[in-house]
């Protein structure tokens, strides 16, 4: 009996124990898991690895950052067409008393406000003398040089006034330009980088292309900025004050006119005479041939009844 108990105490220990070292074996594996987890995000913590650009989803920009986007567009353009360009120009005609007087008011005009004469003409009419002239001048100045001409005229015939905005060609152009000159910097790199002739002389075309089309937007870019510069005035003056000089004559002198104005008058119409002669001939046959007839009538006697004649 005591050997049974015996037995029976050892079987229960030996249990106890495997039971033991099963729990530690397990809790060890358990730790060893985590700390290979553990070692493994280490790892990827210390080499940064990322997922390739390939696989990652793109994702679609939202419509906020779009919006944004385009705003910012367009408070750039905004920001390069709030500066507006201007071309103003004028017409102008007044009539002074004395040309002299004028011309002399209009010089210390032009220097005062350091204007330019570009052209200047002259003509003379039945009425007196008209002077043209075009003046540049800053369009700071521009109102204030109108107001000016106004006052040196003694009569306003009109005036017309013109502004045209080119703030949109202007941009177009210096933008051409921009692109043009980036184009020609590609193409000078890549014929420094070519190796062969067909590759030189193909860039080399494409190259003068685009310098021609970069000179001409230049030369348009120039006259555009000319014009916004300086505005433009175009004056005419008519002086009626001085006639042109015509030679007065006298009481004999305006006969001895009248005497070869005659004269000159008769030989026109001889002249025009014997350019028409044919038509003169005709009505010269036609008035001796009604003459001849109206003769021959008054000379034959009327006829008479036939009891007169048998009278007779």
């Amino acid at each position: 009996m005591k050997a049974f108990i015996v037995c029976c105490l050892a079987l229960i220990l030996f249990s106890c124990d495997q039971s033991n070292k099963s729990d530690s074996t397990i809790g060890l594996q358990s730790s060893g898991d985590l700390s290979g987890d553990m070692d493994m995000a280490g790892a990827e913590n210390d080499f940064d690895i990322e997922a390739p650009r390939s696989m990652t989803p793109s994702t679609p920009p939202q419509p906020q950052l779009l919006a944004y986007a385009d705003e910012q567009d367009n408070q750039k353009i905004e920001s390069k067409t709030n500066n507006r360009k201007l071309v103003r120009s004028a017409q102008i005609d007044i009539k002074v008393e004395n040309y002299d007087k004028a011309r002399q008011q209009l010089n210390e005009m032009v220097a005062q406000y350091q204007a330019e004469i570009r052209n200047e003409a002259q003509n003379q009419t039945s009425d007196g003398y008209r002077y043209h002239f075009s003046i540049r001048v800053l369009p700071s100045d521009f109102d204030a040089f109108l107001s000016k001409l106004e006052r040196i005229a003694s009569f306003v015939y009109g005036k017309s006034i013109s502004v045209d905005d080119v703030t949109r060609q202007y941009v177009d152009l210096e933008t051409r330009l921009a692109s043009k000159r980036a184009v020609i910097a590609q193409y000078r790199s890549l014929l420094q980088s070519a190796k062969n002739v067909e590759d030189v002389l193909a860039v080399s075309d494409k190259l003068n292309e685009e310098i021609e089309e970069m000179e001409s937007t230049e030369a348009q870019l120039r006259v555009l900025k000319d014009q916004v510069q300086f505005s433009t005035i175009e004056l005419t003056i008519f002086d009626e004050s001085v006639l042109p000089n015509v030679e007065r004559a006298n009481f004999w002198g305006r006969v001895g006119e009248g005497i070869f104005n005659g004269w000159q008058l008769l030989l026109n119409l001889m002249i025009g005479l014997v350019t028409i002669w044919p038509v003169v001939l005709i009505m010269a046959v036609i008035f001796w041939a009604t003459r001849k007839y109206w003769q021959k009538r008054k000379l034959t006697p009327p006829n008479l009844p036939k009891k007169q004649l048998k009278i007779l």
